[in-house]
Protein backbone atom coordinates (compact mmCIF):
# COMPACT_ATOMS: atom_id res chain seq x y z
CA UNK A 1 0.00 0.00 0.00
CA UNK A 2 1.33 3.47 -0.96
CA UNK A 3 1.64 5.82 2.05
CA UNK A 4 -0.39 9.01 2.12
CA UNK A 5 1.62 12.01 0.94
CA UNK A 6 1.43 14.56 3.73
CA UNK A 7 3.00 17.54 1.95
CA UNK A 8 3.25 17.52 -1.84
CA UNK A 9 3.95 20.23 -4.42
CA UNK A 10 3.74 20.00 -8.20
CA UNK A 11 6.69 21.60 -10.06
CA UNK A 12 6.09 22.53 -13.69
CA UNK A 13 8.44 25.49 -14.13
CA UNK A 14 12.22 25.90 -14.10
CA UNK A 15 13.32 24.50 -10.76
CA UNK A 16 16.95 25.53 -10.06
CA UNK A 17 15.94 27.28 -6.82
CA UNK A 18 13.90 24.25 -5.71
CA UNK A 19 16.88 21.96 -6.30
CA UNK A 20 19.20 24.34 -4.42
CA UNK A 21 16.94 24.38 -1.35
CA UNK A 22 16.42 20.61 -1.54
CA UNK A 23 20.18 19.98 -1.43
CA UNK A 24 20.93 22.66 1.20
CA UNK A 25 18.43 21.11 3.62
CA UNK A 26 20.07 17.69 3.43
CA UNK A 27 21.84 16.70 6.64
CA UNK A 28 23.07 13.13 6.25
CA UNK A 29 22.24 11.39 2.97
CA UNK A 30 21.44 12.48 -0.59
CA UNK A 31 20.45 9.85 -3.17
CA UNK A 32 20.46 10.90 -6.84
CA UNK A 33 19.00 8.83 -9.67
CA UNK A 34 19.25 10.29 -13.17
CA UNK A 35 20.18 8.70 -16.51
CA UNK A 36 22.16 11.76 -17.49
CA UNK A 37 23.94 14.44 -15.44
CA UNK A 38 25.74 17.48 -16.81
CA UNK A 39 28.37 19.61 -15.17
CA UNK A 40 26.24 22.75 -14.77
CA UNK A 41 23.71 20.91 -12.58
CA UNK A 42 26.46 18.99 -10.78
CA UNK A 43 28.11 22.35 -10.00
CA UNK A 44 24.79 23.62 -8.63
CA UNK A 45 24.48 20.54 -6.39
CA UNK A 46 28.10 20.86 -5.23
CA UNK A 47 27.66 24.56 -4.45
CA UNK A 48 24.69 23.79 -2.22
CA UNK A 49 26.33 20.78 -0.57
CA UNK A 50 28.79 23.24 0.99
CA UNK A 51 25.82 24.71 2.86
CA UNK A 52 24.54 21.24 3.78
CA UNK A 53 27.73 20.11 5.52
CA UNK A 54 29.10 16.52 5.62
CA UNK A 55 26.77 14.37 3.51
CA UNK A 56 26.87 10.90 1.99
CA UNK A 57 26.11 11.34 -1.73
CA UNK A 58 25.18 8.29 -3.82
CA UNK A 59 24.70 8.74 -7.56
CA UNK A 60 23.04 6.21 -9.83
CA UNK A 61 23.32 6.94 -13.57
CA UNK A 62 23.79 5.25 -16.94
CA UNK A 63 27.46 6.28 -17.34
CA UNK A 64 27.60 4.91 -20.86
CA UNK A 65 30.64 6.08 -22.81
CA UNK A 66 28.36 6.96 -25.74
CA UNK A 67 26.42 9.37 -23.52
CA UNK A 68 29.61 11.31 -22.81
CA UNK A 69 30.50 11.38 -26.51
CA UNK A 70 27.06 12.75 -27.35
CA UNK A 71 27.21 15.30 -24.55
CA UNK A 72 24.19 13.84 -22.72
CA UNK A 73 26.37 13.55 -19.60
CA UNK A 74 29.60 15.31 -18.66
CA UNK A 75 32.69 13.61 -17.23
CA UNK A 76 33.28 16.31 -14.61
CA UNK A 77 29.85 15.65 -13.04
CA UNK A 78 31.12 12.27 -11.82
CA UNK A 79 34.49 13.34 -10.46
CA UNK A 80 34.97 13.48 -6.69
CA UNK A 81 37.05 16.65 -7.08
CA UNK A 82 33.91 18.57 -8.14
CA UNK A 83 32.21 18.03 -4.78
CA UNK A 84 33.13 19.40 -1.33
CA UNK A 85 35.85 17.49 0.55
CA UNK A 86 33.34 16.78 3.32
CA UNK A 87 31.11 14.82 0.90
CA UNK A 88 31.41 11.02 0.85
CA UNK A 89 30.74 10.10 -2.79
CA UNK A 90 29.69 6.75 -4.26
CA UNK A 91 28.74 6.21 -7.89
CA UNK A 92 27.27 3.22 -9.69
CA UNK A 93 26.33 2.58 -13.33
CA UNK A 94 23.02 1.04 -14.40
CA UNK A 95 22.44 0.54 -18.15
CA UNK A 96 18.96 1.40 -19.44
CA UNK A 97 18.18 3.48 -16.36
CA UNK A 98 15.34 5.89 -17.11
CA UNK A 99 13.99 6.91 -13.69
CA UNK A 100 14.63 10.36 -12.22
CA UNK A 101 14.50 10.72 -8.44
CA UNK A 102 16.26 12.56 -5.61
CA UNK A 103 15.88 11.55 -1.98
CA UNK A 104 17.06 13.68 0.94
CA UNK A 105 17.49 12.02 4.35
CA UNK A 106 14.74 9.56 3.35
CA UNK A 107 12.01 12.05 4.25
CA UNK A 108 11.92 14.34 1.19
CA UNK A 109 11.63 13.20 -2.44
CA UNK A 110 11.87 14.95 -5.81
CA UNK A 111 10.52 12.65 -8.50
CA UNK A 112 9.41 13.36 -12.04
CA UNK A 113 10.39 13.62 -15.70
CA UNK A 114 13.45 15.90 -15.42
CA UNK A 115 17.03 14.74 -15.82
CA UNK A 116 19.82 16.49 -13.94
CA UNK A 117 20.84 18.40 -17.06
CA UNK A 118 20.49 21.98 -18.24
CA UNK A 119 17.53 20.91 -20.38
CA UNK A 120 15.84 19.19 -17.47
CA UNK A 121 16.49 22.12 -15.16
CA UNK A 122 15.36 25.10 -17.19
CA UNK A 123 14.84 24.42 -20.92
CA UNK A 124 12.50 21.45 -21.26
CA UNK A 125 8.87 21.36 -20.19
CA UNK A 126 8.97 18.97 -17.24
CA UNK A 127 6.61 17.88 -14.45
CA UNK A 128 7.87 16.73 -11.03
CA UNK A 129 6.57 16.23 -7.51
CA UNK A 130 8.28 17.53 -4.37
CA UNK A 131 7.09 15.32 -1.52
CA UNK A 132 7.76 15.64 2.20
CA UNK A 133 6.83 12.30 3.70
CA UNK A 134 9.08 9.98 5.81
CA UNK A 135 6.88 7.02 4.82
CA UNK A 136 7.17 7.64 1.09
CA UNK A 137 10.83 8.62 1.49
CA UNK A 138 11.59 5.19 2.93
CA UNK A 139 9.64 3.45 0.13
CA UNK A 140 11.47 5.43 -2.56
CA UNK A 141 14.81 4.67 -0.89
CA UNK A 142 13.94 0.95 -1.10
CA UNK A 143 13.47 1.32 -4.86
CA UNK A 144 16.71 3.28 -5.16
CA UNK A 145 18.71 0.61 -3.32
CA UNK A 146 16.98 -2.15 -5.28
CA UNK A 147 18.48 -0.64 -8.45
CA UNK A 148 21.70 0.19 -6.59
CA UNK A 149 22.08 -3.49 -5.76
CA UNK A 150 22.07 -4.57 -9.42
CA UNK A 151 24.19 -1.62 -10.61
CA UNK A 152 27.96 -1.78 -11.17
CA UNK A 153 30.37 0.10 -8.89
CA UNK A 154 32.39 2.56 -10.93
CA UNK A 155 35.92 1.23 -11.66
CA UNK A 156 38.61 3.51 -10.27
CA UNK A 157 40.00 4.56 -13.65
CA UNK A 158 36.75 4.50 -15.66
CA UNK A 159 36.23 8.28 -15.82
CA UNK A 160 39.88 8.81 -16.78
CA UNK A 161 39.42 6.30 -19.61
CA UNK A 162 36.31 8.12 -20.81
CA UNK A 163 38.12 11.46 -20.63
CA UNK A 164 40.99 10.01 -22.66
CA UNK A 165 38.54 8.75 -25.28
CA UNK A 166 36.88 12.17 -25.48
CA UNK A 167 40.20 13.94 -25.97
CA UNK A 168 40.91 11.66 -28.95
CA UNK A 169 37.46 11.88 -30.54
CA UNK A 170 36.35 15.46 -29.88
CA UNK A 171 37.92 17.95 -32.26
CA UNK A 172 40.62 20.49 -31.58
CA UNK A 173 40.25 23.99 -33.04
CA UNK A 174 43.69 25.55 -33.30
CA UNK A 175 43.64 28.21 -35.99
CA UNK A 176 46.87 27.09 -37.57
CA UNK A 177 46.48 23.33 -37.73
CA UNK A 178 44.12 20.76 -39.14
CA UNK A 179 42.01 18.71 -36.81
CA UNK A 180 42.12 14.97 -36.36
CA UNK A 181 39.17 13.03 -35.08
CA UNK A 182 37.79 9.50 -35.10
CA UNK A 183 35.15 9.33 -37.79
CA UNK A 184 32.04 7.22 -38.02
CA UNK A 185 31.11 5.74 -41.33
CA UNK A 186 28.27 7.94 -42.60
CA UNK A 187 24.85 6.41 -42.96
CA UNK A 188 23.65 6.09 -46.54
CA UNK A 189 20.02 5.67 -45.58
CA UNK A 190 17.39 7.60 -47.51
CA UNK A 191 16.55 11.03 -46.03
CA UNK A 192 13.51 10.88 -43.78
CA UNK A 193 10.24 12.63 -44.53
CA UNK A 194 10.32 16.10 -43.07
CA UNK A 195 8.22 16.31 -39.91
CA UNK A 196 5.79 19.01 -38.90
CA UNK A 197 7.53 21.97 -37.25
CA UNK A 198 6.42 23.29 -33.88
CA UNK A 199 7.47 26.48 -32.16
CA UNK A 200 9.64 26.17 -29.06
CA UNK A 201 8.51 28.10 -25.97
CA UNK A 202 10.62 28.42 -22.84
CA UNK A 203 9.23 27.06 -19.54
CA UNK A 204 8.01 29.53 -16.92
CA UNK A 205 10.90 30.87 -14.87
CA UNK A 206 13.54 29.74 -17.39
CA UNK A 207 15.18 33.17 -17.60
CA UNK A 208 15.49 33.47 -13.81
CA UNK A 209 16.88 29.93 -13.54
CA UNK A 210 19.40 30.59 -16.29
CA UNK A 211 20.54 33.80 -14.62
CA UNK A 212 20.84 32.01 -11.26
CA UNK A 213 23.03 29.29 -12.79
CA UNK A 214 25.22 31.78 -14.64
CA UNK A 215 25.88 33.66 -11.38
CA UNK A 216 26.94 30.42 -9.69
CA UNK A 217 29.33 29.70 -12.54
CA UNK A 218 31.13 33.03 -12.33
CA UNK A 219 34.78 32.60 -11.31
CA UNK A 220 35.50 32.85 -7.61
CA UNK A 221 37.39 36.05 -6.84
CA UNK A 222 38.17 38.21 -3.86
CA UNK A 223 35.85 41.22 -3.97
CA UNK A 224 38.65 43.37 -2.52
CA UNK A 225 40.89 42.62 -5.50
CA UNK A 226 40.38 45.02 -8.42
CA UNK A 227 39.91 43.56 -11.92
CA UNK A 228 42.94 43.46 -14.16
CA UNK A 229 43.65 46.83 -15.79
CA UNK A 230 41.82 46.97 -19.13
CA UNK A 231 44.72 47.95 -21.41
CA UNK A 232 46.97 45.35 -19.80
CA UNK A 233 44.28 42.71 -20.30
CA UNK A 234 43.73 43.67 -23.95
CA UNK A 235 47.48 43.56 -24.62
CA UNK A 236 47.74 40.08 -23.08
CA UNK A 237 44.76 38.81 -25.10
CA UNK A 238 45.85 40.27 -28.44
CA UNK A 239 49.64 40.06 -28.24
CA UNK A 240 50.42 37.22 -25.82
CA UNK A 241 47.60 34.68 -25.50
CA UNK A 242 47.02 34.63 -29.25
CA UNK A 243 50.53 33.34 -29.90
CA UNK A 244 50.84 30.82 -27.06
CA UNK A 245 51.35 27.18 -27.95
CA UNK A 246 48.45 24.77 -27.55
CA UNK A 247 49.87 23.35 -24.31
CA UNK A 248 50.53 26.81 -22.89
CA UNK A 249 46.98 27.98 -23.71
CA UNK A 250 45.55 25.01 -21.84
CA UNK A 251 47.64 25.40 -18.71
CA UNK A 252 45.69 25.94 -15.48
CA UNK A 253 47.02 29.48 -14.96
CA UNK A 254 46.14 30.64 -18.48
CA UNK A 255 42.67 29.05 -18.41
CA UNK A 256 41.89 30.67 -15.05
CA UNK A 257 43.09 34.10 -16.21
CA UNK A 258 41.00 33.85 -19.38
CA UNK A 259 37.91 32.83 -17.39
CA UNK A 260 38.33 35.86 -15.13
CA UNK A 261 38.65 38.14 -18.16
CA UNK A 262 35.44 36.68 -19.58
CA UNK A 263 33.70 38.34 -16.61
CA UNK A 264 35.73 41.59 -16.74
CA UNK A 265 33.74 44.85 -16.30
CA UNK A 266 35.20 46.25 -19.54
CA UNK A 267 33.08 45.16 -22.53
CA UNK A 268 35.98 45.03 -25.01
CA UNK A 269 38.02 42.81 -22.67
CA UNK A 270 35.06 40.47 -22.10
CA UNK A 271 34.34 40.17 -25.82
CA UNK A 272 37.95 39.42 -26.76
CA UNK A 273 38.32 36.91 -23.91
CA UNK A 274 35.18 35.07 -25.04
CA UNK A 275 36.53 34.98 -28.61
CA UNK A 276 39.92 33.65 -27.45
CA UNK A 277 38.24 30.98 -25.34
CA UNK A 278 36.45 29.68 -28.43
CA UNK A 279 39.50 29.79 -30.68
CA UNK A 280 41.50 27.87 -28.08
CA UNK A 281 39.30 24.84 -28.80
CA UNK A 282 39.39 23.91 -25.11
CA UNK A 283 36.23 22.17 -23.86
CA UNK A 284 37.14 23.41 -20.37
CA UNK A 285 35.43 26.69 -21.35
CA UNK A 286 32.08 25.08 -22.24
CA UNK A 287 30.51 25.72 -18.83
CA UNK A 288 31.57 29.36 -18.69
CA UNK A 289 30.50 30.04 -22.26
CA UNK A 290 27.17 28.28 -21.67
CA UNK A 291 26.60 30.44 -18.60
CA UNK A 292 27.27 33.62 -20.59
CA UNK A 293 25.18 32.69 -23.62
CA UNK A 294 22.12 31.70 -21.57
CA UNK A 295 22.25 34.67 -19.17
CA UNK A 296 19.44 37.05 -20.22
CA UNK A 297 21.01 39.94 -18.29
CA UNK A 298 24.30 39.71 -20.21
CA UNK A 299 24.99 42.14 -23.06
CA UNK A 300 23.55 40.73 -26.28
CA UNK A 301 26.86 41.15 -28.10
CA UNK A 302 28.67 39.07 -25.47
CA UNK A 303 25.99 36.38 -25.71
CA UNK A 304 26.45 36.32 -29.50
CA UNK A 305 30.22 36.05 -29.09
CA UNK A 306 29.74 33.17 -26.64
CA UNK A 307 27.48 31.37 -29.14
CA UNK A 308 30.17 31.86 -31.81
CA UNK A 309 32.80 30.39 -29.46
CA UNK A 310 30.64 27.41 -28.49
CA UNK A 311 30.25 26.63 -32.18
CA UNK A 312 33.93 26.75 -33.08
CA UNK A 313 34.98 24.68 -30.05
CA UNK A 314 33.08 22.00 -31.90
CA UNK A 315 31.95 19.76 -29.06
CA UNK A 316 28.52 18.07 -29.27
CA UNK A 317 28.16 18.92 -25.56
CA UNK A 318 27.34 22.47 -26.69
CA UNK A 319 24.33 21.47 -28.84
CA UNK A 320 21.82 21.34 -25.93
CA UNK A 321 22.83 24.94 -25.11
CA UNK A 322 22.76 26.22 -28.70
CA UNK A 323 19.50 24.68 -29.94
CA UNK A 324 17.09 26.71 -27.74
CA UNK A 325 18.89 29.88 -28.92
CA UNK A 326 17.66 29.22 -32.47
CA UNK A 327 14.46 30.94 -31.35
CA UNK A 328 15.95 33.84 -29.40
CA UNK A 329 14.91 37.42 -30.16
CA UNK A 330 18.55 38.46 -30.65
CA UNK A 331 19.24 38.14 -34.39
CA UNK A 332 23.02 37.76 -34.05
CA UNK A 333 22.58 35.20 -31.26
CA UNK A 334 20.24 33.18 -33.45
CA UNK A 335 22.66 33.42 -36.37
CA UNK A 336 25.69 32.10 -34.46
CA UNK A 337 23.63 29.41 -32.71
CA UNK A 338 22.48 28.32 -36.15
CA UNK A 339 26.04 28.33 -37.53
CA UNK A 340 27.23 26.38 -34.51
CA UNK A 341 24.70 23.64 -35.23
CA UNK A 342 25.95 23.34 -38.81
CA UNK A 343 29.56 23.25 -37.57
CA UNK A 344 28.72 20.11 -35.59
CA UNK A 345 26.49 18.30 -38.09
CA UNK A 346 28.93 15.45 -38.65
CA UNK A 347 29.59 14.92 -34.92
CA UNK A 348 26.04 13.80 -34.18
CA UNK A 349 24.04 10.86 -35.52
CA UNK A 350 21.55 11.67 -38.26
CA UNK A 351 18.54 10.63 -36.17
CA UNK A 352 19.54 12.98 -33.36
CA UNK A 353 20.20 16.00 -35.55
CA UNK A 354 17.20 15.69 -37.89
CA UNK A 355 14.79 17.63 -35.65
CA UNK A 356 17.28 20.52 -35.46
CA UNK A 357 17.62 20.55 -39.24
CA UNK A 358 13.83 20.63 -39.51
CA UNK A 359 13.76 23.67 -37.23
CA UNK A 360 16.42 25.29 -39.42
CA UNK A 361 14.07 24.86 -42.40
CA UNK A 362 16.35 22.42 -44.19
CA UNK A 363 14.39 20.77 -46.98
CA UNK A 364 16.50 17.61 -47.14
CA UNK A 365 18.05 16.89 -43.69
CA UNK A 366 19.56 13.58 -44.75
CA UNK A 367 21.38 15.04 -47.74
CA UNK A 368 22.68 17.97 -45.67
CA UNK A 369 23.95 15.65 -42.94
CA UNK A 370 25.67 13.46 -45.54
CA UNK A 371 27.30 16.49 -47.21
CA UNK A 372 28.57 17.71 -43.82
CA UNK A 373 30.17 14.29 -43.25
CA UNK A 374 31.83 14.38 -46.66
CA UNK A 375 33.19 17.87 -45.99
CA UNK A 376 34.60 17.04 -42.52
CA UNK A 377 33.11 20.05 -40.75
CA UNK A 378 35.27 19.45 -37.66
CA UNK A 379 38.56 19.53 -39.58
CA UNK A 380 40.49 22.61 -40.69
CA UNK A 381 41.32 26.07 -39.42
CA UNK A 382 38.59 28.16 -37.84
CA UNK A 383 38.10 30.20 -41.03
CA UNK A 384 37.93 27.07 -43.19
CA UNK A 385 35.36 25.45 -40.91
CA UNK A 386 33.24 28.61 -40.74
CA UNK A 387 33.31 28.88 -44.54
CA UNK A 388 32.14 25.28 -44.92
CA UNK A 389 29.37 25.79 -42.38
CA UNK A 390 28.20 29.00 -44.09
CA UNK A 391 28.07 27.43 -47.55
CA UNK A 392 26.34 24.23 -46.41
CA UNK A 393 23.81 26.23 -44.39
CA UNK A 394 22.93 28.49 -47.33
CA UNK A 395 22.68 25.55 -49.72
CA UNK A 396 20.64 23.46 -47.30
CA UNK A 397 18.13 26.25 -46.67
CA UNK A 398 18.00 27.25 -50.37
CA UNK A 399 19.03 30.79 -49.46
CA UNK A 400 21.84 30.65 -52.05
CA UNK A 401 21.73 29.50 -55.65
CA UNK A 402 24.66 28.18 -57.66
CA UNK A 403 25.42 31.65 -59.01
CA UNK A 404 25.71 32.96 -55.44
CA UNK A 405 28.36 30.32 -54.71
CA UNK A 406 30.22 31.17 -57.91
CA UNK A 407 30.03 34.89 -57.07
CA UNK A 408 31.48 34.25 -53.61
CA UNK A 409 34.39 32.28 -55.09
CA UNK A 410 34.94 34.98 -57.73
CA UNK A 411 35.28 37.65 -55.05
CA UNK A 412 37.54 35.38 -52.96
CA UNK A 413 39.78 34.87 -55.99
CA UNK A 414 40.22 38.61 -56.53
CA UNK A 415 40.81 39.20 -52.83
CA UNK A 416 43.46 36.46 -52.68
CA UNK A 417 45.23 37.96 -55.72
CA UNK A 418 45.14 41.40 -54.12
CA UNK A 419 46.46 40.01 -50.86
CA UNK A 420 49.29 38.23 -52.65
CA UNK A 421 50.65 41.53 -53.97
CA UNK A 422 49.87 43.56 -50.84
CA UNK A 423 50.23 42.75 -47.14
CA UNK A 424 46.80 44.26 -46.56
CA UNK A 425 43.80 44.80 -48.80
CA UNK A 426 42.81 48.47 -48.93
CA UNK A 427 39.15 49.09 -48.06
CA UNK A 428 38.58 45.42 -47.12
CA UNK A 429 35.88 46.44 -44.63
CA UNK A 430 33.95 48.25 -47.41
CA UNK A 431 34.37 45.28 -49.77
CA UNK A 432 33.11 43.02 -46.98
CA UNK A 433 30.07 45.26 -46.42
CA UNK A 434 29.09 45.41 -50.11
CA UNK A 435 29.61 41.65 -50.56
CA UNK A 436 27.54 40.83 -47.48
CA UNK A 437 24.71 43.01 -48.77
CA UNK A 438 24.91 41.40 -52.23
CA UNK A 439 24.86 37.84 -50.83
CA UNK A 440 22.27 38.51 -48.12
CA UNK A 441 24.48 37.63 -45.13
CA UNK A 442 25.92 39.44 -42.12
CA UNK A 443 29.35 41.02 -42.45
CA UNK A 444 30.72 38.75 -39.72
CA UNK A 445 29.75 35.69 -41.79
CA UNK A 446 32.28 36.74 -44.43
CA UNK A 447 34.86 38.40 -42.16
CA UNK A 448 35.38 35.31 -39.99
CA UNK A 449 35.00 32.80 -42.85
CA UNK A 450 35.63 33.19 -46.60
CA UNK A 451 37.14 36.69 -46.36
CA UNK A 452 39.49 35.82 -43.50
CA UNK A 453 43.02 36.97 -44.46
CA UNK A 454 44.35 33.65 -43.11
CA UNK A 455 42.22 31.69 -45.56
CA UNK A 456 42.83 34.10 -48.46
CA UNK A 457 46.61 33.88 -48.01
CA UNK A 458 46.45 30.08 -48.20
CA UNK A 459 44.30 30.34 -51.33
CA UNK A 460 46.73 32.76 -53.01
CA UNK A 461 49.46 30.12 -52.73
CA UNK A 462 47.68 26.87 -53.57
CA UNK A 463 43.93 27.35 -53.93
CA UNK A 464 41.69 25.44 -51.54
CA UNK A 465 43.77 23.18 -49.30
CA UNK A 466 40.93 21.85 -47.11
CA UNK A 467 39.30 18.75 -48.64
CA UNK A 468 35.81 19.91 -47.66
CA UNK A 469 36.26 23.30 -49.33
CA UNK A 470 37.48 21.51 -52.45
CA UNK A 471 34.20 19.58 -52.53
CA UNK A 472 32.06 22.68 -51.92
CA UNK A 473 33.94 25.37 -53.83
CA UNK A 474 36.59 23.58 -55.92
CA UNK A 475 34.54 23.32 -59.15
CA UNK A 476 33.67 27.02 -58.99
CA UNK A 477 37.32 27.87 -58.30
CA UNK A 478 38.29 26.10 -61.53
CA UNK A 479 35.61 27.99 -63.45
CA UNK A 480 36.57 31.44 -62.22
CA UNK A 481 40.25 30.74 -62.94
CA UNK A 482 39.32 30.45 -66.62
CA UNK A 483 37.66 33.91 -66.59
CA UNK A 484 34.92 32.69 -68.94
CA UNK A 485 33.21 35.81 -70.34
CA UNK A 486 29.71 34.33 -70.12
CA UNK A 487 30.30 33.27 -66.51
CA UNK A 488 31.69 36.68 -65.56
CA UNK A 489 28.71 38.38 -67.22
CA UNK A 490 26.26 36.28 -65.21
CA UNK A 491 28.11 37.19 -61.99
CA UNK A 492 28.11 40.87 -62.85
CA UNK A 493 24.35 40.76 -63.48
CA UNK A 494 24.17 41.56 -59.78
CA UNK A 495 25.03 45.28 -59.82
CA UNK A 496 26.17 45.18 -56.19
CA UNK A 497 28.82 42.62 -57.03
CA UNK A 498 29.76 44.53 -60.17
CA UNK A 499 30.43 47.62 -58.08
CA UNK A 500 33.14 45.73 -56.15
CA UNK A 501 35.57 45.49 -59.01
CA UNK A 502 36.50 49.12 -58.93
CA UNK A 503 38.50 48.11 -55.86
CA UNK A 504 40.46 45.43 -57.73
CA UNK A 505 41.43 47.45 -60.80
Amino acid sequence: MIPIMTNTRVISSAWADTLSTFVQNTREELLLMSPWITSTVANLISYNLVEAGPVKLQILSRLDEVDFLRGSSHVSAFKATLYPASTYLEIRALPMLHGKMLISDRNRVLIGSANLTEGGLHRNHEVSLLIESPELGIECAKVFFKYWGIATPLPTDYMNQVESTLSEVLPDSDEGSSRTTSKRKPSFSEPKQRSTRFKYKRPDGAADASQHLSQLLRPDSDSDVAPEESQQALFWLSKTHRFLSKDERRSEAVVKRLELLMCHPNFEVRAMAVDRAGRSGDVAFLNRLSALVTNPTEDGRIRSAAAFSLGIIGSPEALPTLTPLLFDNNIDLRRWARRGCFLMLNLVDQDEISWILNELEVEDPGASWYLANRCNMDIGTVSERLTKALVIEKLATKEWSSIDITSLVYIMKHLSVALKSNKKIPQLSLINKISADALGVAQGDLRHGPFSPTLLRRMSKSGFVDSGLKILLGPDWQLVQMEDTQLVASILDNPKIGSLFQFFE
